[in-house]
């Protein structure tokens, strides 16, 4: 489906009937783009979106404003239980383009892969966490699989074992006695094989046969874990045995520790399985937990950049993941930051610090809570620069554009006019950039992938400190947003643009708000 510059239809493919069934004159040149989708919605999307479906003059603004971004994609279902995918393109000289294929299939295959891999995820994180040890080699005699308990018994990390040929691994007179019971399996389940170093003939473990029959493999299972360690090849560290007496590796029995709070917001933690943060090599690892991006970015702007690594998860189940992974590596996390909506019920990571706080104190609080932490600078108010950063001039124009092409045309443009500047491609690193820098102006598109445009500009106004030199934020609208320049205004921007940019449209502006002759060696920083 082609649009012009007007809205107006100059052609719509017949094949469009096949996935929206709308009256056939609603495609002939000449109807409005508005018409046309408002057929799609009477006549499909309403019942398809029953008992609830969004208003008509709700739903037709938004896909009438979406026509008219760059580049735009979304998803529909159709009457016939299929998935289409509309791809919009908005060309610079006005045409628009609307190009729908059905990905039903597609999207089928994608929602089986995504079943199949959580699937074996939970497999593999049951098979992980039994007490028994476990080793799987396949037709070549080759490991190619081991539990945590496995691990722990033989005192070698997961990756010195994988890839390694059993009898590497394994005491020869116990692995004949595996390849034996190997070749009596038949249509067995699994074998019980007897302890070769027990007169009584004590059972040692459990031999199973795996996989299909073009690509089998074999599951050892060790059913003493005490008396395992002598069946493996080679001298086990004086730690090992007390080791392998744990039945889930990884996971510290916290009821015997007595707790100590950290600071008042924050939750009971073990005192045992806190490691200093100030110790040498060692950086503090803090979990952001929210799918609040302004609390994200609000977090993100007072922690030192130099002493802490950080991750985002936006859910209590990739907080889980993320806490049993970093358990796995023998990591600790040293703080957890949330705005609480996780932390409703049950909690399974309360032996961890945590800092509940909403989008508007997070950053006051996170950052007192550093100021308190020994060996962590705080960053809230910085007076001295970030070594990184030392000694590098600041930029007086900071670009916030997400789309590519847009970026190209800006720092064209600013090179041309002699003017440093810098790029960020969403709120959160906007934010951080002029929290260090304070450029003069900042040139800020209000369609972000994160943050709303507007909310950055409220953000940066409301951190502005009391007699600091005030940036000129300059709101970058598209045409079919340009209804928004007053609620531009309301955030507290100083001037509005539409697109598409061209040099004196930039020369103008940044004359007006900058009043400064360019540099000569300006610059992207």
């Amino acid at each position: 489906m082609v649009v012009d510059r007007d809205d107006l239809l100059v052609y719509a493919s017949p094949q469009l009937l096949h996935f929206f069934e709308i009256p056939d004159f609603y495609l002939q040149a000449g109807t409005r783009l508005r018409d046309c989708l408002g057929a799609i919605y009477d006549h499909c999307i309403r019942s398809l979106l029953a008992p609830n479906p969004p208003s008509r003059e709700e739903w037709l603004a938004e896909r009438v404003a979406a026509h008219w971004r760059e580049r735009f994609e979304a998803f529909d279902r159709t009457s016939k239980k299929r998935i289409v995918r509309l791809l919009n393109r908005r060309l610079p000289n006005g045409f628009g383009i609307c190009a729908i294929s059905d990905v039903t299939e597609q999207k089928k295959r994608e929602e089986q892969w995504r079943s199949d891999l959580e699937r074996v995820e939970v497999t593999e994180d049951i098979l992980d966490n039994l007490p028994q040890p476990i080793m799987v080699w396949d037709e070549r005699n080759i490991v190619v699989g081991i539990n945590k308990a496995f691990a722990a018994m033989t005192g070698r990390s997961e990756e010195a074992i994988l890839g390694c040929p059993a009898a590497e691994v394994l005491e020869g007179r116990f692995l004949t006695s595996l390849r034996q019971a190997e070749q009596q399996l038949g249509c067995k389940r699994f074998v019980r094989i007897a302890d070769p170093a027990s007169s009584d003939a004590t059972t040692a473990a459990y031999i199973n046969r795996i996989g299909k029959a073009e690509r089998p493999f074999t599951a050892v299972t060790f059913v003493h874990i005490d008396g395992a360690p002598h069946l493996l090849r080679g001298i086990m560290p004086a730690s090992t045995h007390e080791t392998s007496k744990s039945p889930v590796v990884g996971h510290a029995d916290h009821s015997r520790h007595a707790s100590r709070i950290v600071d008042t917001d924050l939750v009971a933690i073990p005192a045992s399985s806190v490691s200093p943060i100030g110790a040498a090599d060692r950086r503090m690892r803090v979990a952001i937990a929210s799918s609040d991006t302004v609390f994200v970015a609000n977090a993100l702007s007072v922690l030192p950049r130099q002493a802490s690594d950080h991750c985002i998860v936006e859910s209590p189940y990739e907080l889980q993941a993320l806490i049993e992974l970093a358990r796995s590596a023998s990591l600790s996390i040293d703080l957890i930051v949330s705005d609480g909506v996780f932390f409703s019920g049950r909690r399974d990571w309360d032996s961890i610090a945590t800092l509940i706080a909403d989008r508007g104190t997070v950053a006051h609080r996170l950052d007192r809570h550093l100021r308190a932490t020994p060996g962590v600078p705080a960053t809230a108010d910085r007076s001295v620069r970030e070594p990184e950063a030392a000694g590098r001039a600041n930029a007086e124009i900071l670009v916030v554009e997400d789309n590519e092409v847009n970026q190209i045309v800006f720092s064209q443009i600013l090179e041309g006019l002699g003017r440093s500047y810098k790029l960020a491609v969403n709120g959160a690193e906007a934010l951080a950039i002029w929290q260090a820098d304070r450029p003069a102006i900042v040139l800020m598109d209000i369609s972000l992938p994160d943050i709303n445009g507007m909310d950055v500009c409220r953000l940066m106004r409301q951190r502005q400190k009391q007699g600091e030199p005030r940036a000129a934020i300059v709101g970058v609208l598209v045409p079919a947003f340009d209804h928004d320049r007053e609620r531009c205004m309301e955030a507290g921007m100083d001037d509005v643009i539409v697109k598409p940019l061209s040099p004196d449209m930039i020369e103008t502006l940044l004359d007006r708000h900058l009043g400064l002759r360019p540099t000569a060696d300006a610059r992207r920083f």
